[in-house]
């Protein structure tokens, strides 16, 4: 059995010339984890980790007003899933030995709620 999980997420300000909420950005931060357990002793086979911080390029900025719900957090949760989707990818690449992942048609937080 492969059982995924999320260890962490969150929303972290980044704070640049002054302490105004309008001069603050934000980005999001992700760490999962995978593993691989047998299922005759729980026994885990193989385990993967990835994480994202706020520090990492592939984190998307958010503003103070996406913070605030004005868009009733389509991109918080766009943000998220972004990292999400970036750390299943490299947990398939840990998992299976490769240097590139599978091609999935990507999903957007928008889509998903259609």
């Amino acid at each position: 059995m492969i059982d995924f999980k999320t260890e962490r997420w969150s929303v972290d300000p980044i704070i640049a010339g002054g302490f105004s909420f309008e001069t603050i950005t934000y980005r999001p931060s992700y760490t999962g984890r995978a593993r691989l357990i047998r299922l005759d002793d729980q026994k885990t086979l193989w385990q993967g980790t990835c994480e994202y911080t706020k520090d990492d390029s592939l984190t998307p900025k958010l503003t103070h007003a996406d913070i605030l719900g004005d868009d009733h957090g389509v991109a918080v949760k766009a943000g998220i899933q972004t990292l999400a989707d970036a750390c299943a990818d490299y947990l398939w690449r840990q998992f299976f030995g490769r240097e590139s992942g599978p091609d999935f048609p990507s999903t957007t937080v928008a889509e998903e709620t259609k």
